[in-house]
């Protein structure tokens, strides 16, 4: 068996016998090191290992943590972040990162029913439970059908974790309830941005939905691809 092996396996009994705390930060790489008598690339190949089995996450300048319990993550129609996190026992919060206004891509355009080029409002916003980052979304709105979105968008101070709820946001525009109409799911490494934003190691996946939602009426409302950190939630699919 590899040393590293052999790291890994201890540090797994460990976990699974409570003496590594769920959520609890692990010893960093000079404190394991010593430990075990290995160089610093050892540790992290051990590290690596108990990452791909999803037991540990890596926080860009905080260390590596023991995985808590995912976010058991409802994908419905109505399923909503906040009424995920509340039955998960978390409080959640949004923080918004930027708004823009550009022409639509053509991609966009098509989700939105609108002519590629025309203006949309793109929200990036960080959703957070218990003030852990959980996603980042990117969420374009089609200024054509909601001109006062801006106004809106204006008075959300940026970078304050808040209680911003997507629902209300929309009941601003006119629209009193929506729905999901499409989503699609992959997996993928995440960019720079993303995972400074989610505090995750860019070697660990996330998991990015884009979802179409809809009006009453089936007109869409908004458009959202959202990268959810893989080690911090499960998705649940609701028929």
């Amino acid at each position: 068996m590899a040393i590293w092996q052999g790291i890994s396996d201890t540090l797994v009994k460990e976990i699974e016998g409570g003496v590594l705390e769920s959520g609890g930060r692990l010893p960093g790489d000079v404190e394991l090191a010593t430990r075990f008598g290995v160089n610093r690339h050892t540790v992290r190949r051990a590290l690596s290992h108990l990452q791909a089995l999803g037991l540990v996450r890596s926080e860009r300048g905080r260390g590596t943590f023991v995985v808590d319990d995912a976010i058991a993550y409802r994908i419905g129609t109505q399923a909503r972040f906040e009424q995920n996190l509340l039955e998960n026992m978390r409080v959640p919060t949004r923080q918004v990162l930027s708004v823009i206004t550009y022409p639509a891509p053509t991609a966009i355009a098509h989700q939105l029913q609108i002519k590629a080029g025309s203006p949309i409002q793109t929200v990036t916003l960080l959703g957070e439970a218990n003030g852990v980052p959980v996603h980042q979304a990117l969420i374009h709105f089609p200024v054509e059908r909601f001109p006062d979105v801006g106004q809106v968008l204006s008075r959300i101070p940026l970078g304050q974790s808040l209680p911003l709820s997507l629902s209300e946001l929309v009941a601003e525009l006119g629209v009193k309830t929506f729905r999901r109409k499409t989503a699609r799911i992959r997996c993928r490494l995440p960019e720079a941005e993303e995972a400074r934003h989610l505090k995750m190691s860019a070697q660990d996946p996330v998991f990015q939905l884009d979802i179409l939602n809809v009006d009453d009426a089936d007109v869409p409302v908004f458009f959202g691809t959202t990268a959810y950190c893989g080690s911090r939630v499960d998705f649940i699919l609701d028929y």
